[in-house]
């Protein structure tokens, strides 16, 4: 007996959609150097497919220096869930990365060199981040 038209592609389909299918990720770079300290949370509830999108996740109290990287995906299992709950909800992982502290770097022409460094103390004081003199042959 042979089998119907409509499901001698299913099997064939289903396994071509899971193998391709992959794991959803974005990244958001600002272009500041990276440090060691990530902050990681697997699970943000989202809903109906992202159109609800997750709350705000507010890192300034942890971060001083900034963000340097934005990571979301969706995992296996975030995507298990969507599909389970056919789109209702539908969870992420965001992954957090901080911004190393940077000083200023600037090059200052060869003038007078008492106005140089009282420029250099205003800078730095103005800024809150050092400020370095050195002299070029």
């Amino acid at each position: 007996m042979r089998k119907p038209v409509r499901f001698r592609f299913f099997w064939p389909l289903l396994a071509a959609f899971l193998v391709l299918s992959g794991c959803y990720h974005a990244r958001i770079i600002t272009g500041q150097p990276e440090s060691d300290v990530v902050y990681r949370k697997r699970w943000v509830s989202g809903f109906v497919n992202g159109l609800v999108i997750p709350d705000s996740i507010d890192v300034s109290s942890v971060y001083p220096h900034g963000v340097a990287r934005v990571e979301t995906r969706l995992s296996f299992m975030n995507q298990l869930v969507t599909i389970l709950t056919w789109g209702i909800y539908s969870p992420m992982e965001v992954r957090v990365v901080c911004a190393a502290p940077t000083g200023q770097a600037q090059v200052l022409q060869r003038h007078d060199g008492a106005r140089l460094v009282e420029q250099a103390v205003q800078q730095a004081a103005e800024t809150g981040a050092p400020v370095y003199i050195q002299q070029l042959p």
